[in-house]
């Protein structure tokens, strides 16, 4: 049986994001490593069991499976993309060339990022690559586990629900909480998991 670690991240102090609330936020994400790390244990307890009803129990669990897994990796993504400090991405790199040939400038995906961040309801905005098409796209996710984009690669994920930005600002607070996340971007990280996917 497997299980999955639950990450740490150096995140320096993020201006407009409290400790406060990264450590609320941060600790949701542990719930998600949790819960997913409890559903494969019941499984298999039930898979090796004599109950009568294990395949309706299994497939029920495994339902659930969806939502904490994407819950769990989502974060990964959201929050090893702003460790050790702000970084500008690297026009030169493989990413910063593909960002350059489809939209012209950072500037413009930073402008498509913060329009589909202002999406109405709670979900994630991600930065994906379709490497069937050498295509990046922008992405609206409603919840982890629904509205995922098949075969794509994740390459930035910000989260858009109100539990990333809920103790800093009210209801109406997503659009600066959503520039402070931009701004403490460390670029380098997403340049890398794009070299790992365009190999």
């Amino acid at each position: 049986m497997h299980t999955y670690d639950i990450q740490t991240f150096e995140i320096p102090p993020i201006e407009g994001i409290s400790k406060k609330q990264i450590d609320a936020h941060l600790a949701l994400y542990e719930g998600y490593v949790k819960h997913a790390n409890i559903l494969v244990e019941e499984v298999m307890k039930l898979h090796n069991s004599d109950n009568p009803n294990k395949h309706y129990l299994m497939k029920e669990l495994w339902r659930r499976y969806g939502f904490e897994f994407d819950g769990m990796r989502s974060h990964e993504y959201y929050f090893n993309a702003v460790v050790r400090g702000p970084q500008a991405l690297n026009t030169e790199s493989k990413l910063g060339k593909k960002v350059t040939e489809w939209v012209g400038s950072y500037e413009e995906l930073e402008n498509i990022l913060k329009f589909v961040t202002g999406t109405r309801g709670s979900g994630w905005t991600l930065l994906v690559y379709d490497k069937h098409q050498d295509f990046l796209e922008v992405v609206w996710v409603d919840e982890h586990h629904l509205g995922h984009l098949s075969s794509v690669d994740i390459i930035l994920a910000i989260d858009c629900w109100e539990h990333a930005y809920m103790i800093d600002h009210d209801t109406t607070g997503r659009g600066a909480y959503v520039e402070s996340y931009l701004a403490a971007i460390n670029w380098s990280v997403p340049e890398k998991w794009f070299d790992e996917v365009v190999k």
